[in-house]
């Protein structure tokens, strides 16, 4: 299948109008976190023939009062268009009720070859491991409620380039920074540890 990339550039709103930084390090649907770019295809006649799958993460930290984004890379196939119906949709979703969303852009675009981040690319298996993008892209903060933020150090490691430095109030022990790893790049015995 073919690879694409999506970008994102938007705003939350109370729907009492008040502007609202959400939390890009929350993975969960909760009052804070940062919706999403999603990718919804129906391959039937029923409801349990619709699919939905996270096509972009949000990118952190997020700056007080400006626009936050959300980035990804997503793989197409012709798994997405299978079926009757063939009705393919991208939407901004996991928003929780009451928050609205300001979208300035929305773009979705073949990626380029090679792109950090690919689904069929699996060296380097964890992307952005080394704050190299100088921001937190695709990184979570594990639990449910406001457990810290992820902000970006420099220099770092070296005197060169960026560090991740998680502060606030981790209250268990597995409070820390989260990272999802593509499965289909895993098989026993590929990577020591």
């Amino acid at each position: 299948g073919n690879e694409y990339e999506v970008k994102v550039r938007y705003r939350v709103i109370e729907a009492w109008g008040d502007l609202i930084d959400c939390d890009p390090f929350n993975a969960y649907v909760v009052h804070d976190s940062c919706p999403r770019p999603r990718l919804a295809w129906v391959t039937g006649d029923r409801i349990s023939d619709q699919y939905f799958m996270d096509i972009g993460s949000p990118v952190g930290p997020n700056q007080s009062g400006e626009w936050h984004e959300s980035y990804g890379i997503f793989t197409f196939t012709d798994h997405h268009m299978e079926g009757a119906d063939n009705q393919i949709e991208v939407f901004f979703g996991k928003n929780w009720p009451h928050k609205n969303i300001v979208v300035d852009s929305y773009s979705v675009s073949l990626a380029p070859p090679n792109i950090l981040g690919s689904p069929s690319r699996c060296d380097p298996l964890v992307v952005n491991g080394d704050a190299e993008l100088g921001n937190a892209w695709d990184w979570y903060i594990k639990g449910r409620e406001k457990l810290g933020t992820i902000e970006m150090v420099s220099p770092g490691r070296g005197g060169t380039g960026y560090a991740f430095y998680h502060k606030g109030n981790r209250a268990k022990v597995y409070n820390g920074m989260w990272k999802k790893l593509n499965k289909s790049c895993l098989s026993v015995g590929r990577y020591k540890v």
